[in-house]
C-alpha cells in the first residue's frame, strides 16, 4: 500500500482562502474554517460539489453544497466559528469609495443590494455616482441610488437615467 492516498481520484485541488472558501467555476463555496490555507479537492457529483480534505492522514468529506452560478456564492454558516462569519462591514479602498456613503441614505441600501445581487464593477459604479453627485447634486443622486436599490437596477446606465 502506498504511504499517501492517490489524491487525483478526489477531484481538482484547490487552496482554501483566508475567508474559508474555495472557488470552482467562478463560484465561491465555503469549507470548515479549520481548513484555511490548506489544500482540498473538489469534484461534482449529482447536483453539487463535494469537497474532500485529508485530515490526520485520512481523507474525509469536508463540505457538500448545491451547485451555484457565478455571483451567487454558497456559504454555510456552520463552517465558521460560533455558527457565522459575523457582521461584514465594507472597507473603502479609494477616495471615491470613502465619499460614496456621504451621498445619503440611498447609498447603503444600493451597496447592500448590489452586493447581494452579485453586481460586477461595483467600485466603478460608486465612482460614477460620486462624480454624478458633483454635477447634479447629492439629493438627486441619493434618490436615484435609493430607487435603483429598490427596483434592483444596477447596470452601468441605470443611475444616469
Amino acid at each position: 500500500m502506498p504511504q499517501h492516498a492517490f489524491t487525483a481520484a478526489f477531484g481538482q485541488s484547490r487552496l482554501v482562502g483566508k475567508d474559508a472558501t474555495i472557488q470552482v467555476d467562478a463560484v465561491r463555496y465555503s469549507v470548515p474554517h479549520a481548513l484555511i490555507e490548506q489544500s482540498v479537492w473538489v469534484r461534482f457529483h449529482g447536483d453539487g460539489p463535494i469537497v474532500i480534505a485529508v485530515i490526520e492522514g485520512l481523507s474525509a468529506e469536508a463540505a457538500r453544497h448545491t451547485r451555484s452560478t457565478p455571483g451567487n456564492p454558497r456559504i454555510d454558516d456552520a463552517h465558521y466559528p460560533e455558527g457565522g462569519r459575523g457582521e461584514r462591514v465594507p472597507t473603502p479602498t479609494t477616495p471615491a469609495e470613502a465619499e460614496f456613503p456621504a451621498l445619503g441614505s440611498g447609498a447603503a441600501p444600493w451597496l447592500q443590494e448590489a452586493g447581494e445581487s452579485g453586481v460586477r464593477r461595483v467600485s466603478a459604479k460608486m465612482t460614477d455616482a460620486v462624480a454624478l453627485a458633483k454635477l447634479h447634486g447629492i439629493d438627486a443622486i441619493d434618490r436615484a441610488l435609493g430607487t435603483a436599490a429598490t427596483v434592483e437596477r444596477f447596470a452601468g446606465a441605470d443611475l444616469n437615467s
